[in-house]
């Protein structure tokens, strides 16, 4: 089924956005999209949200995760709270696109998009190319890279803190506008 999916991916318009550039010292609303692994992977993420918050002073930050199973099986961690918000398997449609449940992060104008899940997700590759993002980052080896606004080098698929570590350098460093 996911063939389907795949299909309507690459046959649809891209996305009328309104595309700028920004530093995160710069953003008001970032939204990060990643594939939930375990607990400690979701920790990863909880601590990069309070960077976001705490060190660059970003008022709106939403992070969005695929979890690969049914939701009455998620861990109570997975619970949707203000800022995180967990896309499972219930959510999809047949073919393996995200349902409209997911209009309200589509249509966010995020100031930027960080992409931590790098490897095929169907469901996140939709949700990665349909976002009205202004600004989406990635890294090379990341398979969002054709589509994105800013590419930083990468050697290999990083771990997410390392990840971020190179975000940093490039939407710090660099006067992206």
């Amino acid at each position: 089924m996911e063939v389907f999916g795949r299909y309507v991916l690459n046959k649809k318009p891209a996305v009328d956005r309104k595309r700028k550039g920004s530093t995160l010292n710069e953003a008001n609303n970032v939204g990060l999209l990643y594939l939930d692994r375990d607990e400690a992977h979701y920790k990863k993420i909880k601590s990069i949200v309070s960077e976001l918050h705490g060190e660059y002073g970003i008022k709106s930050v939403m992070a969005l995760g695929f979890v690969n199973q049914k939701k009455k099986h998620l861990p109570i961690y997975q619970l949707k709270k203000l800022e995180y918000t967990f896309l499972c398997k219930d959510d999809l449609k047949w073919n393996r696109l995200p349902n409209a449940g997911v209009r309200p992060f589509l249509n966010q104008e995020f100031d930027l998009l960080l992409d931590f899940f790098q490897d095929e997700n169907l469901p996140l590759e939709y949700l990665w190319h349909r976002s009205k993002a202004k600004m989406k980052v990635t890294t090379s080896n990341s398979v969002c890279a054709e589509s994105a606004d800013l590419i930083g080098i990468a050697d290999e698929k990083g771990e997410v803190s390392a990840l971020f570590k190179k975000y940093q350098t490039l939407l710090t460093k660099y006067n992206l506008k």
